[in-house]
């Protein structure tokens, strides 16, 4: 098994301790575009933050909540084949008090039959992949006591939503 591999079942199976502090969403997603920006001006794929309202922070861990971004907007450019398309990330807080982060592309979707897959461990439709990367996206968001989701178009595109609480008792905190 490579490293990277066992990293990614490690951070899957190890129980999460959150180093829990008020977190500006759009900074962090701006963050997570800027790490793909080399790749995507190559690929001609456009990338921008949209924000709805006045945005309210979440308490959240940091580092882990921008590997989640991160580890999103990657897959995203990865299933925008050939040149051109857009990734975009829209935050807003919705009337139950939570943030909803939409991380949407213009890829090759995801076909029907997969998409019940896409959280679950080892599926992975890419030769090198793990198998792990959405597995824990979901346990890193539902251990901030949120949620994750996906809808996707086979040819039309996919959006991963994100949902966290903006109230400080929101996350789980050490555990």
């Amino acid at each position: 098994m490579s490293t990277n591999k066992i990293t990614d079942f490690l951070k899957y199976t190890r129980p999460s301790t959150l180093d829990l502090q008020l977190v500006d969403l759009r900074a962090e997603a701006e963050d997570a575009l800027r790490l793909i920006e080399v790749q995507a001006t190559e690929k001609r794929v456009e990338t921008r933050v949209e924000t709805e309202g006045e945005l309210r922070p979440v308490m959240a861990d940091k580092d882990t909540l921008r590997s989640v971004f991160t580890n999103l907007v990657i897959n995203s450019l990865q299933a925008i084949d050939g040149e051109g398309g857009n990734i975009v990330i829209r935050i807003i807080n919705d009337e139950h008090g939570l943030a909803r982060v939409e991380i949407t592309d213009t890829g090759r979707g995801i076909a029907p039959e997969d998409i019940s897959k896409v959280f679950e461990p080892y599926y992975s439709t890419k030769e090198t992949g793990t198998g792990l990367g959405l597995p824990i996206v979901r346990k890193v968001i539902e251990d901030h006591g949120g949620t994750v989701s996906v809808s996707s178009k086979l040819g039309g595109g996919t959006t991963f939503t994100i949902a966290l609480p903006t109230k400080a008792e929101g996350g789980k905190g050490e555990g």
